[in-house]
């Protein structure tokens, strides 16, 4: 037989990495598409299956999940019915990358798990360290705690044996936060720490802010509010350094919120203020995506007025535009946003009380009413 099928399927292979690598990822789908026919014509089925991994990494790269996972599991038989465990181990992983962006938790899990073990029988460490990060996620979202502890724990040392710092870091904040969901406050700051430190020394501004978020919430938990408003103070610099406006907006939230809970609320009025004005900015360039960060400064800027007794009618105000951005949100995202909602319409009412506005008052309370009929 002749090689030119051969050669022209790697070529156009090579041709579609070259495209992804421009941002040209419809194009790029055509020739790993292409690429992978002809090598299943021709009957070389490891190089079809590669091809197949490469289709796999474009379509779940463009959202075309569901496609990703055929392309994935097609690669994974090949290579299982070829004999070769490292390949069906790497595709194994793909697959369940591609199967936790569907919310599959359980099938990502699954492949996962057998990722993890063929390249544990390999004496592959790296690849089980990039199945084990994957896997460790996965059990974080299903609420196994302890399991996920101990996973991204091997994730982490293994990335760190190998100087891999950029996968250490994302294997180490995940371990911060399931080690913040076991309750384990202090053994969190103590990784997230270190995670913040190694992201700054990488120059990654963005993995440092939302980690430094991370470790500012775990210092909350571990009732360290002044120490926890430094690192909210540290992380809306981060975000600024990496162009997230809406991450500095809502690094700012809650820094006030943290000078609040230390009981420092002459500095926390400024800061809400300040947080409210940028997210204010935030929200008129991206009106759909970030209204609830805005409800949020709303509903903190309306507590620290009340509790100050500094501009009631301002505390009214705020409170009420909270409660009514919130509403459109709880109807369509009643599981993420209704209890934002009752607490912006509850501190509504109450402010109101405090005005001696009691007939309007009532009214707020009737819509907290209809919500707990389901009526909102």
């Amino acid at each position: 037989m002749s090689d030119q099928p051969h050669l022209m399927a790697s070529v156009v292979g090579n041709l579609g990495a070259a495209l992804r690598e421009a941002g040209r990822y419809e194009e790029a789908i055509t020739a790993h598409s292409r690429a992978a026919e002809t090598f299943r014509l021709i009957r070389d089925e490891a190089e079809e299956g590669s091809a197949l991994t490469s289709l796999g990494g474009v379509l779940q790269h463009v959202g075309r999940y569901e496609e990703a996972i055929a392309a994935h599991s097609r690669a994974v038989r090949i290579h299982a019915r070829l004999d070769d465990p490292h390949r069906e181990a790497a595709a194994l992983n793909n697959l369940g990358g591609a199967w936790q962006l569907t919310g599959r938790t359980e099938e990502a899990m699954g492949s996962l798990t057998r990722a993890a073990e063929i390249f544990r029988v390999l004496g592959d460490q790296y690849g089980e360290a990039l199945a084990l990060i994957n896997l460790g996620e996965a059990l974080q979202q299903t609420d196994r705690t302890q399991e996920a502890v101990g996973t991204l724990t091997r994730a982490a040392r293994l990335f760190k044996q190998f100087d891999a710092h950029g996968y250490e870091a994302r294997a180490s904040h995940a371990l911060g936060e399931a080690l913040l969901a076991r309750g384990s406050a202090e053994e969190a700051v103590t990784v997230l720490s270190r995670t913040a430190d190694l992201c700054r020394g990488l120059g990654d501004h963005g993995n440092e802010a939302t980690t430094l978020l991370s470790l500012a919430a775990a210092l909350e938990e571990a009732d360290r509010p002044d120490a926890a408003a430094n690192r909210y103070a540290q992380a809306a610099t981060a975000f600024e350094r990496a162009g997230d406006n809406p991450g500095k907006g809502w690094a700012l939230t809650n820094y006030a919120g943290a000078l609040l809970l230390a009981g420092r609320t002459g500095e926390a009025l400024p800061a809400a203020e300040s947080a409210l004005e940028h997210n204010r900015r935030v929200v008129s360039d991206e009106p759909v995506a970030y209204t609830h960060v805005l409800a949020h400064s709303l509903r903190l800027l309306a507590w620290l007025r009340e509790e100050e007794q500094q501009n009631l009618p301002g505390s009214l105000s705020a409170a009420r535009e909270a409660a009514e951005l919130l509403t459109p949100l709880a109807s369509t995202h009643p599981e993420s946003y209704a209890p934002s909602l009752r607490a912006a319409l509850e501190q509504w009412a109450h402010v109101l009380d405090v005005l001696h506005r009691t007939g309007e008052a009532e009214e707020v309370r009737r819509r907290l009413e209809k919500m707990d009929h389901g009526q909102a």
